[in-house]
């Protein structure tokens, strides 16, 4: 009968994934917005939008930080986090804050993290450095003032024997911050 329809079988998911990939174009909020297709589309679309993370912002921190501690039911990203980029110039957090504690308790999640930076909030990453389960290679340190503490430095933290790439940028003026992002993406 040749009026019977016909379905298509369905593509093998690494065509979909090709697709999709070309279709988003380096847009993270495009891929954001595919998640609802399926299981599959969600958990690849997840690991490249959640590679690389970049935290310019006190509200950018508070949900990537919500996310990581597994607080948000739509993104589990902790598996996927390679590069964290602790750029939140205007963030001032103590170390000994109970938001400090909390968002050490999410980047603790993140096993595959294999580059960390940050600048100014030395204290708040005293706790990422100290932790021995992390394997990170790449440690970038922006200090925007000469005079900011870096004494932690000097003790052995138990990253240091694992680096391959350490970047201190000390003296920078509010200005050269896009220096430091440029230098970042270069390694």
């Amino acid at each position: 009968n040749m009026s019977a329809h016909i379905t298509p079988p369905p593509l093998p998911d690494e065509i979909i994934r090709s697709i999709f990939e070309l279709a988003h174009r380096g847009d993270k909020n495009e891929l954001i917005r595919l998640f609802p297709i399926s299981q599959s589309v969600k958990e690849w679309a997840e690991r490249i939008v959640y590679s690389k993370i970049v935290l310019r912002t006190g509200a950018q921190m508070l949900a990537v930080t919500k996310a990581l501690n597994n607080e948000l039911t739509f993104c589990r990203p902790a598996r996927y986090v390679e590069h964290l980029w602790f750029l939140c110039h205007e963030v001032e957090v103590s170390e000994d804050s109970t938001f400090a504690r909390y968002f050490y308790e999410g980047v603790a999640q993140c096993r595959n993290l294999s580059s960390f930076a940050f600048d100014r909030n030395y204290h708040f990453s005293k706790p990422v450095l100290s932790d021995s389960s992390l394997s990170f290679t790449h440690l970038s340190i922006c200090s925007s003032v000469l005079t900011d503490d870096l004494s932690f430095l000097e003790q052995p933290l138990p990253c240091w024997r694992r680096l391959t790439h350490l970047h201190l940028l000390v003296g920078v003026e509010r200005g050269f911050q896009r220096l430091y992002e440029t230098i970042l993406r270069i390694h």
